[in-house]
């Protein structure tokens, strides 16, 4: 059987599953509206067919999967999808793609945009004998945030905390500022893009003296 199939070199058919790269993205930004990939899954799953000898040297770096967000469609039950598009990288003329259409299904929002000053905190106790002073941004002490308008207009507050435990002498960090909802809870903010990712804050530690007082009396 080894011999007829080196022999022969018969066709072989097999699955491939690829990351989908993104095409014309500000055509939904433009749209003012932002995409979200459902179940978070940017893959896709087709067939193709080769010779059995082409076939022994093919990984997922022959293909590429491209969806084109201006070919966005709805759905006829709700929702939005887009096409995705296959095709061999090498050994094109020897590789057949199975034509059946390949969708990623997508919900799409709101685009939010807004602009939050960035509030400076510390956390911890300074060491003894010591007392915090002035604790200052630095550099930029405004976020300007843009991404789905549910989570942008969930934001309350952006605090940027350096830790100051222990510290007796003046410390100065990069931190990256936290975003918190109405109740002080923390957002996830991957879903947005922010003009500052972290701050440099300057924390200032004072020294502290214990001095008798003398009291006179008249």
């Amino acid at each position: 059987w080894m011999v007829v199939v080196n022999t022969e070199d018969p066709m072989v058919r097999k699955s491939m599953t690829l990351s989908v790269s993104m095409k014309n993205q500000d055509y939904i930004t433009d749209m003012g509206k932002y995409m979200d990939i459902l179940n978070e899954s940017n893959t896709v799953t087709f067939f193709y067919t080769t010779k059995r000898s082409v076939w022994d040297g093919i990984s997922n770096t022959d293909f590429q999967a491209v969806a084109d967000m201006e070919k966005i469609e709805a759905k006829s039950n709700g929702g939005y999808r887009v096409p995705v598009s296959v095709s061999a990288v090498r050994n094109a003329n020897q590789i057949t793609i199975e034509t059946k259409q390949l969708y990623l299904d997508v919900a799409l929002e709101d685009l939010g945009k807004q602009q939050f000053q960035i509030k400076a905190n510390t956390s911890g106790m300074v060491a003894d004998g010591c007392a915090l002073g002035k604790v200052e941004i630095e550099n930029a002490n405004v976020v300007q945030v843009t991404g789905p308008a549910s989570v942008v207009n969930a934001v309350e507050s952006v605090i940027a905390t350096v830790n100051v435990e222990g510290m007796s002498t003046d410390i100065t960090d990069n931190v990256v500022p936290v975003f918190y909802d109405i109740n002080g809870e923390v957002i996830d903010t991957t879903k947005l893009i922010k003009s500052v990712e972290t701050v440099r804050i300057n924390a200032q530690i004072l020294n502290t003296k214990d001095v008798p007082l003398e009291f006179a009396v008249k």
